[in-house]
């Protein structure tokens, strides 16, 4: 049986709450980390726990959104609206110094897609932004490109739980998974 990691983030830019933890304690599913907002911190957590999973579905939040985001890019660069966690702003840089522009997922998204029932809830995106979503995506595909891990990643932003349901979104990510 293939070994999942599923992953959120804790509350940022002072809100109460993280949809994507919302989503995490929802489900059912046994190796679960709750990440800081933070950068660097967080892609380090779990790049030390990545060679250990077949998968690894890190979940984010996009409130903006109204549909569940699969997200096919990661880019090299940071450019943070807001600080993070440790009240820490990041504009204008590259994740890795002379590393790629981008990492594409390497799960094929659009036979993900095609094969969910519930695609009135789910897009295809190419953006993961530039703040801490992003940095751990591209860090996490760079870890799994450079040592050349058989581990599937992919990043997965919740919406605005105000705009599809809690339940919608639950079921969406146990059909991913």
């Amino acid at each position: 049986m293939p070994r999942i990691l599923l992953t959120a983030f804790e509350p940022f830019d002072k809100n109460k709450t993280n949809y994507s933890l919302e989503i995490l304690n929802e489900l059912e599913i046994k190796d679960k980390v709750i990440l800081p907002v933070i950068f660097f911190e967080a892609s380090n957590i779990l790049l030390k726990k990545l060679k250990n999973y077949n998968y690894c579905l890190m979940l984010g939040e996009a409130r903006s959104r109204t549909k569940i985001s699969l997200e096919k890019v990661a880019i090299n660069y940071i450019d943070a609206r807001i600080p993070d966690n440790s009240n820490k702003t990041i504009n204008n840089q590259l994740i890795i110094p002379n590393g790629p522009d981008a990492y594409f997922s390497n799960i094929d998204i659009y036979s993900l897609f095609d094969s969910l029932k519930c695609k009135e809830n789910i897009s295809v995106s190419y953006s993961a932004g530039t703040f801490v979503c992003n940095e751990l995506y591209y860090r996490v595909l760079n870890q799994i490109s450079k040592n050349k891990l058989p581990t599937k990643a992919l990043f997965i932003h919740i919406p605005n739980l105000e705009n599809l349901s809690k339940e919608d979104v639950k079921n969406a990510i146990d059909e991913i998974i």
